[in-house]
């Protein structure tokens, strides 16, 4: 109000001094607008300059869970990824081809003067990643990893959350298996030549048997332990761990975790010996009473497939080692790292997620059967 009574009184004075009749008020105010028009036009901020997006397209080498390490014909880039959207529809697969776009301009090889907005598979991938085959003799096996000494006499440790693992002789130290996997294990350099990096490939099965592994309904239909009525030496629980053949588990109705020897059982778990994974099982000796545990002779996780995502409870618990703007990787155990995609998770959580935080995530096998980055159902604080 008080702009109109001073604009006003400002062309009053101009009349009063100027002497203007009713044509020439017209004509004056017509003036005074454009000029106040001109006035805002000059004074007004001018429009940012169009910021300079481009992309590097390249071979993944390596992702730590903040940085991708990027292998083209020009040589290899570090990109800071961390508030970076990751888009790959097979993960972050070593071997694999992704095109990283970004906002700035590239010194060289420089990437530092760059923000990075995505991490997207190339536009040229038309094929799926290529299926792939290793064999060997068990190291090591837990829920998260299991290390085998291959033909060559490299050892070599492959992540498998979630894979499906299928043994009819046992799961024991010394057995050998084969493992189908997507993507490429990357060679060392230097004095590390001789050694393969498995850390970044998608194991889809685990099996005693190099031919594949049946079906559930296949299976179901022909294991005991599924089609028998109720025995007394039935069990069933949850998986808290895994140690070579000794499955750790808190059985049903009880909150102590027992060891149970797989040396000899016959083993199907469609979505992985994971922990939080539900079982049934058949068993020989007495619970509580063996020194080194009760001998399982047929094993069976539940159906993954069956379950709404409210009953899934499978989860890896770790520490997060990096963040991007909508991943976290975490590591379950030293060596491992886990890829989750945090866009759709409900959070339980104490304080805002930070890379060095524990946190324990839930995640479906089945949405992640053919990718290294698991779609997180829910994120907890690992008390």
């Amino acid at each position: 109000m008080k702009k109109k009574i001073l604009f006003f009184m400002g062309i009053g004075a101009v009349l009063l001094t100027a002497g203007c009749f009713p044509k020439e008020l017209e004509d004056q105010i017509k003036k005074l607008e454009a000029e106040a028009i001109q006035a805002r036009i000059t004074e007004a901020p001018k429009e940012q300059e169009r910021m300079y997006i481009d992309e590097v397209k390249g071979t993944l080498q390596d992702f730590n869970g903040s940085q991708v390490v990027l292998s083209t014909q020009e040589g290899t880039y570090y990109f800071d990824v961390r508030y970076a959207v990751v888009e790959c529809t097979e993960g972050l697969l070593s071997g694999s081809p992704v095109s990283v776009i970004y906002e700035g301009q590239l010194a060289g090889r420089d990437t530092s003067y760059v923000r990075v907005l995505k991490v997207a598979d190339a536009v040229h991938k038309k094929e799926p990643a290529a299926t792939h085959i290793a064999e060997g003799k068990v190291e090591a096996f837990t829920c998260y990893s299991v290390t085998l000494k291959e033909e060559d006499k490299k050892s070599v440790t492959y992540p498998i959350t979630g894979a499906m693992q299928y043994f009819q002789n046992g799961l024991k130290k010394g057995m050998k298996v084969f493992i189908t996997y997507l993507g490429e294990p990357v060679r060392g350099e230097g004095v590390l030549a001789k050694t393969m990096d498995a850390a970044h490939v998608k194991v889809q099965c685990i099996s005693d048997a190099q031919a594949e592994p049946p079906g559930r309904k296949e299976y179901e239909a022909s294991s005991s332990l599924l089609n028998q009525p109720q025995e007394k030496d039935r069990i069933s629980g949850t998986v808290s761990g895994l140690s070579n053949g000794t499955l750790m588990a808190i059985l049903d109705g009880s909150t102590e975790a027992v060891k149970l020897n797989l040396d000899s059982a016959k083993v199907y778990f469609q979505g992985g010996i994971v922990i939080g994974t539900h079982f049934t099982a058949k068993y020989e000796g007495e619970i509580g009473k063996a020194e080194k545990g009760v001998t399982v002779t047929e094993i069976c996780g539940d159906d993954p497939t069956s379950l709404n995502e409210n009953e899934i409870q499978t989860s890896v618990i770790g520490s997060i080692i990096g963040m991007t703007a909508n991943t976290v990787t975490i590591e379950p155990e030293k060596g491992i790292s886990v890829i989750c995609d945090i866009t759709n998770a409900a959070r339980t959580l104490s304080r805002e997620l930070a890379v060095g935080m524990q946190v324990k995530i839930i995640f479906s096998p089945e949405k992640s059967r053919d990718s290294n980055i698991y779609p997180a159902l829910q994120i907890l604080d690992d008390v």
